[in-house]
This record gives structure tokens, C-alpha cells and sequence, in this order.
């Protein structure tokens, strides 16, 4: 105990992978469902903005990205909500589930965005590919999860990737609509799936 278990024996890389699996961001749990909460704008070191959105994978890149900001000399602002992507009138659906409903959510987060005049970039980021590949969602999700949307809502992986795409589509016609040409959009790819823990391969 006191030596917390002869860390040494070890090599460097084994302890810090095993650091890393509970180095949890500092928005975990935080941050849900819009843009309202005071706590995710980051403190400014200046008036203009970057605005991340998407779902608990974009939170998880908040730390990583509001350093970068900071460093232009911009701010911060956080919008997600879990298991809901960044894209306009799609749903989340699964076998057995009732689908989750994002809409809402993602129309504040769009509106929020139109008003204000701070934006300077906008970024998107999500879990791309657990829709896209008809992958499990993890090792304790057995159901997989898919995208559908009013044209159509069958759970197959190409209807997933259909709906993927034009609501990419869509929603990127609409932030460019609601912010000018003027405004970045940056869109992030999906973090690579890892179904086991890091740590253990050490």
C-alpha cells in the first residue's frame, strides 16, 4: 500500500496507459442536452467563439479542443447531449429499443448557434462510425444501434448510412444557411472502436 504496489516493476508505458483509463475529461456528466448551462463555455480569453457539437465522444474531445481554442485566442462553448449526433431530424434506433428522439435537442443547439454572433468556428464531432459499420455499441450493448428518419426508419446498415449521409448533408446546409459563409466548420472523425480495455494488453 504504501509503495502503491512497486509501481517500477512495470514499464513506463503499461503505467501510463493504466493512468489514462480513468483520466476521465472534466465535462463527463456534464454538459447535457443544449446549450444552456453556464458551465460549458469556457473562460474567454476573448469574445469570439468555437462551438463543439455532437454527443459523449465530442465532450470527450472538449479538453483537447477548448486548449487549442484558447491558444487563437478564442472561447469555448459546448453543446452535446449523449447518443444523439450532430445531424438534423435523424433518430437513433435499435432492436427492441424505443428510438432516442435527438431532434429536439439538435434544433436548440442549431438555433443557438444562429444567434449568436460570437461563432467564428463551429466543429462537429460524434460516434460516426457506431452507425455507419453495425457494430456493437460496446461489450455490455448487445443491441446495435442505427440511424433512421422520416423517409425511412427500417434498422439495416444501409438505410444507417443513407440516413447518415443526407442528414450530414442536411445539417451542414443549415448551419451554413444559419451562420454565413464567414464561420468555419470543421467535421472530426470517429475515435477509433477499442472493445476491451487498453490498459489489459500490458
Amino acid at each position: 500500500q504504501l509503495t502503491q504496489g512497486l509501481p517500477q516493476r512495470a514499464p513506463a508505458g503499461a503505467i501510463a496507459a493504466e493512468k489514462a483509463a480513468n483520466d476521465y475529461s472534466k465535462y463527463a456528466g456534464r454538459c447535457e442536452g443544449g446549450p444552456e448551462p453556464p458551465h460549458c463555455r469556457a473562460s474567454p480569453p476573448g469574445p469570439e467563439e468555437v462551438v463543439l457539437w455532437g454527443d459523449s465522444h465530442a465532450r470527450a474531445f472538449a479538453p483537447t479542443i477548448e486548449d487549442a481554442a484558447r491558444a487563437e485566442g478564442l472561447r469555448m462553448r459546448l453543446y452535446t447531449q449523449s447518443g444523439c449526433l450532430p445531424l438534423l431530424d435523424v433518430d437513433r434506433k435499435a432492436f427492441g429499443k424505443e428510438p432516442r428522439n435527438c431532434r429536439p435537442s439538435n434544433a436548440r443547439m442549431l438555433a443557438a448557434i444562429a444567434d449568436n454572433p460570437d461563432v467564428r468556428i463551429v466543429i462537429l464531432a460524434g460516434r460516426w462510425s457506431l452507425y455507419t459499420e453495425a457494430q456493437p455499441a460496446g461489450p455490455k450493448e448487445a443491441a446495435i444501434a442505427y440511424l433512421v428518419d422520416d423517409k425511412d426508419d427500417r434498422l439495416s446498415q444501409a438505410n444507417s448510412r443513407r440516413a447518415f449521409r443526407e442528414g450530414l448533408e442536411r445539417t451542414l446546409a443549415a448551419l451554413r444557411e444559419a451562420v454565413g459563409p464567414e464561420v468555419r466548420i470543421i467535421l472530426v472523425e470517429s475515435a477509433p472502436e477499442v472493445e476491451f480495455s487498453v490498459p489489459t494488453c500490458f
